[in-house]
C-alpha cells in the first residue's frame, strides 16, 4: 500500500498543474509580465501575504508559465528563483543568480561586475528573477545592496535596459 499518491508534492520545489484558488492571482501577475515578450522595460513586482498562503508556488508556476510562453513565441526567457534567507551577501545573491543564468559562477568578482557578466550575454536573452523573503533580509539589518543594483541595471549596463525583471516576495509590505 501507498502512503503517498505523488512524493514530489511534498518538495518545496514542486510546482501543480493548477493552483486552486489562485488563478486570479496568477492571471494579475501575468498581465503585468505582458511587457517582458514586447516591449524594452524592467518589470517589478512585489507579491506579499502571510506566510503559507501560496506566494512562491505561484511565483514559480508565473515562471514556469513565462518560460514556456517565451518558446512559442521565440524569446529566450529564464526565470530564476533565489531565497534571500539563504544568501546572506549580495555576493552570495549575485553568485547564485550566474550559476542559475549562464550556469557557471567565477569568484572573485564585485556583485555589480557579476551582474556586468549576466547583463552581457546575448542581447534578446530576458531574465525574470524572483527573490524571495526580501523582508527578511530588510529585517536583520542585512545589506540592501542588491535591491538597488538590481532595480538599476539597466544605468549601470546599458545592455540590460528591458530584459531583467524581478518579483519580491515578502510576508509583509516593503515600502
Amino acid at each position: 500500500m501507498r502512503l503517498f499518491k505523488n512524493r514530489e508534492a511534498l518538495s518545496p520545489a514542486y510546482i501543480p498543474s493548477r493552483l486552486p484558488h489562485r488563478e486570479l492571482e496568477l492571471k494579475k501577475i501575468s498581465h503585468y509580465f505582458n511587457p517582458v515578450f514586447s516591449e524594452n522595460v524592467n518589470v517589478k513586482v512585489h507579491i506579499y501575504g502571510k506566510i503559507g498562503t501560496g506566494k512562491t508556488v505561484l511565483c514559480n508556476m508565473l515562471g514556469r508559465n513565462l518560460e514556456r510562453e517565451a518558446k512559442e513565441k521565440g524569446v529566450k526567457l529564464k526565470y530564476v528563483y533565489i531565497n534571500l534567507a539563504y544568501t546572506p551577501k549580495p555576493y552570495h545573491v549575485m553568485l547564485e543568480l550566474m550559476e542559475l543564468v549562464l550556469g557557471s559562477s567565477t569568484t572573485g568578482l564585485s556583485p555589480e561586475q557579476m551582474l556586468g557578466k549576466i547583463a552581457k550575454i546575448n542581447k534578446d536573452f530576458r531574465i525574470v528573477s524572483a527573490l524571495d523573503e526580501a523582508d527578511t533580509c530588510i529585517k536583520e539589518g542585512r545589506d540592501q545592496k542588491i535591491f538597488y543594483i538590481l532595480t538599476r541595471v539597466h544605468e549601470f549596463y546599458s545592455s540590460a535596459a528591458g530584459r531583467i525583471s524581478l518579483i519580491y516576495i515578502s510576508r509583509n509590505w516593503i515600502g
